[in-house]
């Protein structure tokens, strides 16, 4: 019976460290890509619930509020660009 030689186990341990890294790296990305998606889909339903409720184009709507809209339309349109 042979053993392995030092080099090659190592080799091994680290084949099999950089596999389960990887995969637990896949999962992760997995994961926080489904969560991009939710993420992207509340924001898109918060601007368009927003600006169905006040006239965005009015000069009485709160400039912030208008603002807020615009930065989350432009944040989706980035999202949606990638």
């Amino acid at each position: 019976m042979s053993a392995k030689p030092k080099a090659l186990a190592l080799a091994d341990a680290q084949q099999f460290a950089a596999t389960t890294l990887e995969r637990e790296l896949a999962a992760e990305l997995r994961r926080l890509s489904a969560l991009n998606a939710q993420l992207l889909e509340a924001l898109r339903d918060l601007a368009d619930d927003i600006a169905g409720r006040f006239d965005m184009d009015s000069p009485s709507t709160n400039p912030g509020m208008r603002a807020c809209v615009a930065e989350a339309r432009a944040a989706i349109k980035a999202a949606e660009a990638e």
